[in-house]
C-alpha cells in the first residue's frame, strides 16, 4: 500500500498492511541526526527562527516558510511517515510585538486569539 491508501483505509476502517505512522513532532537536533543536516523542525526553536526571521528581515519569511516544509517533509521520508501535517511545522504565523534582547521577543498573539504573550527564546526553550 502507498502511504495514502494506508491513511486512506485506516480512516474508513479497513485493513492495512501496517499501521500508519505519524511523528507529531521531532526536535531540531534528532531531525540534523536523521537528515545530517539542520532542520527547521521542532517547537521552541523554529518558532525563535520564524520570529527572528519576522523581525530582522520580513521579505525572507516565505523562503523560511519553505524551508520548514522541505525539513519537515525531508524527516517523514527518511523515517517513513504515512501522514504529516505541513501547517504543524509553519513555525510563527505573526511577527514579534516586542523586543527584549537580541534572542527573546514577545509573541504577536494574544490569549484572545489562542496565542499567549509569552517570551520566545533559544535559551529558555519556552
Amino acid at each position: 500500500m502507498t502511504p495514502k491508501q494506508r491513511v486512506m483505509a485506516c480512516i474508513q476502517g479497513r485493513k492495512t498492511d501496517k499501521v500508519p505512522v505519524h511523528h507529531l513532532q521531532f526536535s531540531g537536533y534528532a531531525a540534523g541526526i536523521i537528515t545530517g543536516r539542520e532542520c527547521f523542525v521542532g517547537g521552541a526553536y523554529v518558532q525563535w527562527k520564524a520570529i527572528h526571521s519576522l523581525w530582522n528581515d520580513p521579505d525572507s519569511y516565505p523562503a523560511f516558510r519553505k524551508r520548514c516544509e522541505v525539513d519537515a517533509v525531508a524527516v517523514a521520508r527518511a523515517c517513513g511517515h504515512d501522514l504529516l501535517r505541513l501547517h504543524y511545522w509553519a513555525g510563527a504565523a505573526a511577527g514579534p510585538s516586542r523586543r527584549l534582547t537580541t534572542t527573546t521577543s514577545f509573541s504577536a498573539t494574544t490569549p484572545t486569539d489562542g496565542g499567549t504573550n509569552s517570551p520566545i527564546s533559544p535559551t529558555l526553550n519556552c
